[in-house]
């Protein structure tokens, strides 16, 4: 074998052969559909922001690693319980950062949408696949490790991925941001009565318009419908596709709700509302729902809705432990020190993380004792507040010194979101 050399190229250096051929690699390792060069060429132009690297093998791909600026979302004010405002919910970081830390909170990477979450930069990672014949040779490792150094000395918050196998990316200091989970209702019985998001950008969207490839191409029909608001304006939509199935004379379609998206909880319950009433389908299923679903509570049966498989969702690498805890609104006030663990990685350090009574927060070294221990892993929970931290705390996932702080810390940080819409990979 010839020795292999890291390129890491941008997409518009790519000519068209050489990006489907980068595609159609990660595309067979995984064992999705190939892409045509016709289909690449809808795709191309919104893979020009992206940054497309990989390892070859006497010029055939044997690895690939696509990544690009995004944002995820935190609790903002008004999920938290505070009066929003137009300003950044975070403040600046005082004082002075631990070695391997940016040296400001990375207060200007931090915006609002002033409604119930608050962004923060994010570095969106993809298409990560190593071919079998060059496995264990660290391929991935130089990867990732090059991925994560340019974002942080970039200012980046964190970065982002969903794992298609969730013993590979702890290594790298990645930890559970959110769960997600998938639906099925039996129609017939059930009649009516999200932090952790990432913003979609244009290759997202073409890939939900069914423009591009996706990775499979479901059969059935395929149903759109949006909602509409007191003054004609879409906000909210759902697209479903549907299985015509039959059984003992009888229609038993299936439908699959692929995405469903409102702007509030209200929109969100009609929008279901037309999923359940639609005519001939007698069993509703919904994949990569998150925390606070309204869907089973919209049931007279209770049972007619049923959890089919509970996962991990988004994994979070964290890089600037301020900016990212004073970016999100707080549910209590209070003040705990972590020390957070992160060995040569720029998380690394005691933080005094002290809540306000309006939810702000602001974020500072400080050399006062730990009230708990975490590694960088479990970081993320904290951030969203979806996942409870005494659970974390009874599987030794952190470790308390100061009896009640964690608690106090689950206190702060949790939240209960009503899901919005469906989480998307990317």
């Amino acid at each position: 074998m010839t020795d292999v050399d890291q390129l890491a190229i941008s997409s518009p250096g790519l000519d068209g052969d050489d990006l489907v051929s980068w595609r159609n690699t990660f595309a067979t390792i995984f064992a999705l559909p190939m892409t045509t060069p016709e289909e690449m060429e809808v795709a191309r132009p919104h893979y020009g922001a992206q940054r497309l690297t990989g390892f070859r093998d006497d010029g055939r791909w044997v690895a690939t690693f696509r990544s690009w600026a995004g944002d995820s979302a935190v609790p903002g004010a008004s999920l938290t319980g505070h009066a929003a405002s137009g300003s950044a919910t975070g403040t600046p970081a005082t004082g002075t950062p631990a070695t391997g830390a940016p040296a400001t909170g990375g207060t200007a990477a931090v915006s609002t949408d002033v409604v119930t979450t608050a962004v923060v930069s994010t570095e969106l990672v993809s298409s990560v696949a190593v071919s079998p014949t060059h496995r264990r040779r660290g391929l991935l490792t130089r990867l990732m490790t090059d991925c994560l150094d340019r974002a942080a000395e970039s200012g980046t918050v964190l970065v982002s991925l969903f794992a298609s196998e969730a013993a590979i990316y702890g290594r790298y200091g990645f930890g559970v941001a959110t769960h997600v989970q998938d639906l099925e209702v039996d129609t017939r019985a059930a009649r009516l009565r999200m932090p952790g998001s990432v913003g979609r950008d244009g290759i997202g969207w073409l890939r939900l318009l069914e423009r591009v490839p996706a990775g499979t191409q479901p059969d059935g029909p395929r149903l759109r419908a949006v909602h509409l608001d007191a003054d004609d304006r879409v906000d909210g939509y759902v697209r479903i596709r549907t299985e015509m199935r039959w059984s003992d004379g009888a229609p038993r379609n299936v439908a699959t709700v692929d995405d469903l998206v409102g702007s509030s909880p209200a929109v969100v319950a009609a929008l279901w509302r037309f999923c359940l009433d639609l005519d001939l389908v007698s069993t509703l299923k919904a994949a990569h729902r998150g925390h606070g679903e309204l869907l089973p509570l919209l049931s007279q049966d209770p049972r007619a809705v049923r959890a089919t498989h509970t996962l991990d969702g988004h994994w979070w690498r964290v890089l600037d432990v301020p900016a990212l805890l004073a970016a999100r609104s707080w549910c209590a006030p209070g003040q705990v020190v972590l020390e957070v663990l992160d060995p040569g990685g720029p998380a690394q350090g005691r933080w005094l993380l002290d809540v306000a009574d309006d939810g702000t927060a602001q974020v500072s070294t400080t050399t006062r004792t730990a009230d708990l221990t975490l590694p960088v892993q479990t970081l993320p929970a904290v951030a969203t507040g979806v996942l409870g931290l005494l659970p974390l705390l009874a599987a030794g996932r952190l470790d308390e010194h100061t009896p009640g702080s964690a608690r106090r810390l689950h206190v702060m940080a949790r939240v209960e979101p009503v899901a919005l819409g469906t989480v998307q990979g990317f």
